[in-house]
């Protein structure tokens, strides 16, 4: 009885990772010019930015999941004093070409974005 439980389980897990949008490529936010890359394993994504801001460079990576067509993932900014607190929160249009989310802290939004897939 176990080993039917625990492969129907196993099965269901599959099938809902199964359904995970495909995320990976070049997306970009024409607010201020970010492209972002997103790198999909399964569920798990990794996002990685680097985008001029005014004189600055400013670069920030990500790591966290795809659930159905919801993304989300926190990050943090490199060579800063950040401590971690950002999040991004998107969902996946059905046609796999554009995300429209929230950003801010966990917990605070501080304001609105879409993204638009530009490359592979």
């Amino acid at each position: 009885m176990k080993k039917i439980f625990l492969t129907g389980l196993l099965c269901m897990l599959w099938t809902v990772s199964a359904f995970a949008a495909d995320v990976n490529g070049l997306w970009k936010f024409s607010g201020n010019n970010q492209t972002m890359i997103f790198f999909q394993e399964g569920n798990a994504i990794k996002v990685m930015c680097t985008y001029r801001n005014g004189s600055n460079i400013v670069t920030w990576f990500g790591t966290g999941s795809v659930s159905g067509n919801q993304v989300r993932y926190t990050l943090h900014h490199a060579n800063s004093n950040d401590k971690g607190d950002n999040e991004h929160i998107f969902t996946l249009s059905a046609d796999g070409q554009s995300m429209s989310g929230t950003w801010g802290h966990i917990g605070k939004v501080l304001g609105n974005w879409t993204l638009q897939k530009v490359g592979p």
